[in-house]
């Protein structure tokens, strides 16, 4: 046990000069990214505020333009996916709108769609055909009586938001119709002006814009705007919320800091209500100064001008040195809590696994030496649970019941080991068992002769000790040993059975017999010699024998 116990703390000593390097490591490495990093942030900044206000505006501007087209080239491929069959079904356009990857190449839209030309002769018809497909729901809205009305039937991805605007007439509304019938006869993607989605809610209002590209019937001719307005059928779509979509096309960028760059997107000119997106709408930033930069850039698409209005303070040159330095020192700070963390949690993980295993060592060990005592003593034992369950036995129990190991007794209830009839074969509750005595009064309990069942069934008395286990002054259980006391009772049998034979040779002679030890006491008498002496058995018991020989 000394030797386990140097053994274990050489190896602590060695393990905390490991946590120690590991954590120093830690530290070093913290200290040194913090600098990198530090420094890479104040050069970057200073790189920024060099780099030309225009420039970064010019670039925002022309990431909006790129991105406005990829929407159109989108859509232009979902009406050339029209074109190509007789008959797009909803599952159709599911597939073709997951197979577009759209979230992961173009994010920030809100859906693609498709709205369908449905004519006032056709509209009862229409919805039929639409509840059949397992929306009894389903009615165009608004409501109204209109010559010609269109309806969204494709809009994915089909969940959230977009379940509102199912059925939705765009036809209904001047702005968006305006922009689908310009679409129709230039055969062009068009843009709407501002708009409010039907997808919106009460929570997180955004302005909102369409994008339509048409669809004509196949076969139909489409040279002219006659021609083009006859063979319309629907529109491929795509729904936009301004904030949503600056985001996707921006992503990360520094628009909604304090301080930074202000974005300001206004439909065809610069107004109150022709905004689209205000960037900084819900921070309390003030850059109207007349130090502050500001360029205005238009967007032209497809005859829809969208102007885009930067502005910049100049207080953000003050305070960049300041920021970097603040953030180097919370750096070094995050790295020393690091050091200290890493090391307190490496030591502490050790210290618990070298105490976990120092005690497994030790109850293996004690396990052991318990076993070998257990297994040394020539008498049975077992040890049971409160519900009479083997928890353990030596050699001798097993052997002894006739069983081929231990492990077989495990688990066993020993109630089935004891004979639980009376001698007139009626039957006792095992609690009035006096081996289980132990549980109840808690204390030993010794019984001298008791029936056990071996595993083949048979049966051998036995005198066995039972002794109740505590813990927390709780009994938990109780350890019993037990004798095999066969030849014992072999050998009473065969004494009693000797003496009854005795005793019936000395009553059957006709001599009497009196037999008295050296201090003259009777110690054997028959019934020949009362017949002689003629007194009461009685009487000859209370005398002394010397007394009656005398006489």
């Amino acid at each position: 046990m000394k030797i386990n116990n140097l053994k274990y703390l050489f190896s602590l000593s060695d393990i905390n000069r490991k946590n120690r390097r590991k954590a120093i490591l830690i530290l070093i490495t913290g200290l040194i990214v913090s600098f990198v990093v530090a420094f890479y942030i104040h050069r970057q900044v200073s790189i920024q505020l060099k780099v030309e206000f225009t420039s970064i505006c010019n670039d925002i501007s022309n990431k909006i333009s790129i991105r406005l087209h990829a929407h159109a080239q989108l859509l232009r491929t979902g009406s050339a996916f029209f074109a190509a069959s007789d008959s797009v079904t909803r599952d159709d356009w599911k597939v073709f709108n997951e197979k577009s990857k759209i979230e992961k190449n173009l994010p920030g839209i809100q859906g693609l769609g498709y709205a369908v030309i449905i004519h006032k002769n056709q509209l009862q018809h229409h919805i039929d055909y639409i509840r059949k497909q397992g929306f009894p729901d389903y009615t165009i809205k608004p409501a109204g009586d209109r010559e010609l009305y269109t309806s969204i039937i494709y809009l994915e991805p089909f969940s959230g938001r977009n379940l509102k605007a199912f059925g939705y007439d765009m036809f209904s509304d001047k702005t968006r119709r305006t922009a689908m019938e310009k679409s129709r006869d230039e055969d062009i993607a068009m843009l709407t002006g501002k708009v409010v989605l039907v997808q919106e809610s009460n929570k997180d209002v955004q302005i909102g814009t369409l994008m339509y590209v048409p669809v004509y019937c196949n076969g139909m001719p489409v040279n002219t705007i006659e021609q083009r307005r006859l063979a319309i059928k629907g529109w491929v779509y795509s729904p936009y919320r301004m904030n949503d979509l600056m985001q996707g096309i921006l992503g990360r960028w520094d628009l909604l800091d304090k301080e930074r760059i202000h974005l300001q997107i206004f439909d065809d000119s610069i107004s109150t209500k022709s905004i689209l997106l205000d960037s900084q709408k819900n921070d309390s930033i003030n850059n109207n100064d007349a130090t502050d930069l500001t360029i205005k850039i238009p967007i032209e698409f497809n005859g829809k001008k969208w102007i885009l209005l930067f502005t910049k303070s100049n207080k953000t040159y003050n305070n960049t040195h300041l920021e970097v330095i603040l953030f180097f020192a919370a750096c070094i700070f995050i790295s020393l809590l690091l050091y200290s963390l890493s090391l307190s949690l490496y030591t502490t993980r050790q210290r618990a696994q070298q105490i976990a295993d120092k005690l497994t060592i030790e109850i293996k060990e004690r396990e052991e030496r318990f076993k070998i005592l257990i297994n040394s003593t020539a008498e049975a034992i077992y040890g049971l649970d409160m519900n009479g369950n083997c928890i353990f036995s030596n050699s001798a129990c097993h052997k002894l019941l006739g069983y081929k190991s231990s492990e077989q007794l495990l688990g066993k209830n020993m109630h089935d080991l004891i004979h639980h009839t009376h001698a007139d074969g009626s039957s006792f509750d095992v609690h009035d068992c006096r081996i289980f005595k132990a549980f109840i009064e808690g204390k030993g309990t010794h019984v001298d002769d008791e029936v056990l069942w071996r595993a083949d069934g048979t049966s051998f008395p036995a005198e066995y000790w039972s002794y109740p286990i505590f813990f927390n002054e709780i009994i938990e259980g109780a350890v019993v040993t037990f004798v095999d006391i066969t030849k014992r009772k072999q050998v009473e049998e065969t004494l009693q059975s000797k003496m009854a034979m005795l005793e019936a040779q000395k009553n059957a002679t006709l001599d009497g017999i009196l037999v008295i030890d050296r201090n003259q006491k009777r110690i054997l008498i028959n019934n020949r010699t009362i017949e002689i002496f003629n007194v009461p058995l009685y009487i000859l018991e209370d005398e002394n024998d010397a007394a009656l020989l005398s006489t």
